[in-house]
């Protein structure tokens, strides 16, 4: 009879132990979702605020501001020699590839 009740009380204890280290491990969980989903709000503010600077301080907002100020620019604001802003091509950015380079020799070998 003894016997018995140690092996309850130990299965019991057992299954405590279990539902504890479940409970936790979902807390844990619902932990990580609600930090994910506030990195990802804060990654949208961000970028809503990266946004705004960037209409703030384009060329024209600025053009616009200075005159409104009455200020003249000029041309100071102007893209000058065809420029456009956008980004080289890779093949025009990419030098020359060498083709009078001689690959190393092997164990001293000659052709």
């Amino acid at each position: 009879m003894f016997k018995l009740l140690v092996t309850l009380g130990f299965f019991l204890l057992v299954a405590m132990t279990l539902f504890g280290l479940r409970q936790q491990q979902m807390e844990i969980h619902a932990q990580c979702a609600r930090l994910y989903r506030d990195i990802e709000n804060r990654k949208d503010t961000l970028r809503n605020q990266q946004l705004e600077i960037s209409r703030a301080t384009s060329a024209k907002a600025l053009t616009l501001g200075l005159k409104n100020a009455g200020i003249d620019t000029g041309d100071a604001l102007q893209m000058r020699d065809g420029r456009t802003g956008k980004p080289r091509s890779p093949a025009k950015t990419m030098p020359a590839i060498e083709t009078d380079l001689i690959a190393p020799l092997r164990n001293g070998e000659r052709n």
